[in-house]
């Protein structure tokens, strides 16, 4: 605020302006910041009339300046930081001709010429005088004044009078040439910075650290898809170099854009969705990251986002040919899906700089660290690609020692639990145990029953479950099962009645009990068997015609 080479003749205090500028109603400081400024959430910056006094007979009243800080901030309390001193003042005339800047350091009825007044020393020596007086208004601000990035000699004159108090320097940026190479020009901007703060360093020396880069305005003569790719490109690439500041002159209808049929003021142009596609790449707090392309068509730029995604955009600055790209993204492991977001030619009918269609947006899939995308001809795509999904260890409960009989059955399903969402799908395994213990894999049940060879033994078992997560993480039980010694049966009881023949047979639960019978005490064949039978029982032999008979109890597992 107030705009342009509107700065130099404005005056905030009375609302009006030198040489019969234009003022557009209500759009004094105050209805400013209460209309525009405060509903936005935005932070303003004020550029301070360089070039007229109050009376429009010479250059600018330092304390005019410092009185709009002191309302600015002391009374109205609105704590605006940045504060330029004047607009493009080595436009004044100073280098030939009557310039394009209005500055009444030196009259317009003479040679301007090279004169002293208007030359960028003098600018400098002001700027010194206005920023202090500015400074004693509230010390916290920061000022900056004008960087000609074509004239070294411009910056080698202005800068050493501020070297102790300038805050930032101003950088207007608005390349020529074709429309193609317009849309490189951002490639140039590395470079621009390099030599910007190579000046700053020699020009104000031990405090160039404390020197920022604040670019002001910035547009270009591209239309359609273009205009949004350069907005996009250039608004990112300045902030990536270290500019703490970008304006884009301009993203809505209605001054330099205006008088389009059927267009009404405040329609979005190209540019604006261009900075609308920076803003879905990367907020305030983002990281910015650092990214190169093998093609020179493709301009890209990636972020690490505060909600935990990465950004990456992706410019096809050909005017017809769809560029296939592939992306390879270092670090830790994404997500094969995410968000995708489009902007370009086809958003335009015709060639204008008012889209017909918003910026689109789609879920998509085959993403991940390294994929393959096709951008169309002068198109914008973002992609914002959330982590892979992280893979939690499964939970696998403990698990009892157990004291048991041969025969006796140990037997549990083992409790396993996973946090990761959707459910992953757990496999259990038995890594270690004896050959007649069995394990389902997919619910865990778990069965061991002792033969009657492991009386008396001590066995060891680990049961591991497994998740089918990107890797696949494990836990693990280890319990044992103790088998208590095997005791002899007995038989008692015996008896005959009826031509039947009984006994009783007594001993330890848990195993199986067979009887068999043999009448020379060496072959011997089974009659009766059960499975863990409840003890004592009786057995009766109901074929007890044979003469002679020999019966014996034979336990088991295993049993024929």
């Amino acid at each position: 605020y107030p705009g342009g080479s509107y700065a130099d003749t404005f005056h905030w205090q009375n609302y009006t302006a030198c040489s019969g500028s234009y003022l557009a109603s209500d759009n004094g400081f105050d209805n400013w910041i209460n209309n525009t400024v405060i509903p936005a959430g935005a932070k303003a910056i004020i550029t301070i009339n360089y070039g007229s006094n109050l009376t429009c007979d010479g250059g600018t009243d330092p304390t005019e300046a410092a009185a709009w800080v002191n309302y600015a901030n002391n009374v109205r309390g609105l704590g605006i930081k940045y504060w330029e001193i004047g607009n493009e003042v080595g436009g004044n005339g100073y280098y030939g001709g009557s310039g394009w800047e209005y500055d009444l350091h030196y009259p317009y009825n003479g040679n301007r010429n090279a004169q002293p007044a208007l030359s960028p020393a003098a600018y400098g020596s002001n700027s010194l005088a206005i920023i202090n007086a500015m400074k004693a208004q509230d010390p916290t601000i920061k000022c900056g004044i004008g960087f000609d990035q074509g004239r070294v000699s411009y910056n080698a004159a202005a800068l050493p009078p501020v070297s102790n108090v300038v805050d930032y320097v101003i950088i207007h940026w608005y390349p020529g040439g074709t429309d193609a190479q317009i849309l490189q020009s951002p490639l140039q901007i590395p470079g621009g910075v390099s030599d910007c703060r190579s000046q700053i360093s020699q020009y104000v020396g031990s405090r160039a650290s404390q020197v920022g880069i604040a670019v002001t305005e910035t547009g270009s003569s591209v239309l359609g898809g273009g205009s949004a790719e350069y907005a996009a490109d250039t608004l990112l690439t300045w902030i990536e170099n270290g500019a703490c500041n970008v304006d884009y002159q301009e993203l809505h209808s209605g001054f330099l854009a205006s008088g389009t049929p059927g267009t009404p003021n405040n329609a979005l142009l190209g540019p604006a969705y261009g900075a609308k596609m920076a803003r879905l790449l990367s907020a305030v707090g983002d990281t910015l990251l650092k990214i190169t392309s093998s093609t020179s068509s493709v301009h890209v730029h990636a972020t690490s986002r505060q909600d935990g995604k990465t950004g990456v955009m992706l410019i096809n600055t050909d005017p017809l040919i769809p560029i296939a790209v592939t992306v390879n993204i270092s670090g830790p492991a994404l997500a094969s899906s995410g968000i995708w977001y489009q902007f370009g030619q086809t958003n335009f009918i015709g060639a204008n700089n008012y889209p017909s269609y918003p910026i689109s947006s789609n879920n998509v899939s085959g993403l991940g660290n390294t994929f393959t995308v096709t951008v169309p001809a002068y198109t914008i795509v973002n992609l914002l690609i959330p982590p892979a999904p992280v893979n939690t260890q499964p939970v696998l409960a403990a698990i009892t020692n157990r004291t048991v009989n041969v025969g006796q059955t140990v037997a549990f399903t083992a409790t396993a639990t996973d946090t990761n969402q959707p459910p992953q799908t757990l496999t259990f395994a038995l890594l270690a145990g004896v050959t007649n213990a069995t394990l389902n894999t997919n619910s865990g049940a778990f069965g061991f029953r002792p033969l009657v060879i492991q009386a008396n033994s001590t066995n060891s078992f680990t049961l591991k479950v497994s998740d089918n997560g990107t890797p696949s993480l494990s836990a693990t039980q280890s319990f044992s099962v103790f088998v208590n010694p095997l005791s002899a049966p007995g038989i008692s009881n015996i008896s005959v009645a009826g031509g039947q023949f009984s006994f009783n047979v007594g001993g330890q639960s848990g195993p199986d009990y067979a009887i068999e019978t043999s009448t020379n005490l060496t072959q011997w064949s089974s009659v009766f068997t059960t499975n863990s039978p409840a003890l004592p029982f009786v057995w009766t032999d109901t074929n007890s015609t044979i003469p002679q008979r020999f019966y014996r109890v034979k336990l088991g597992p295993p049993l024929p």
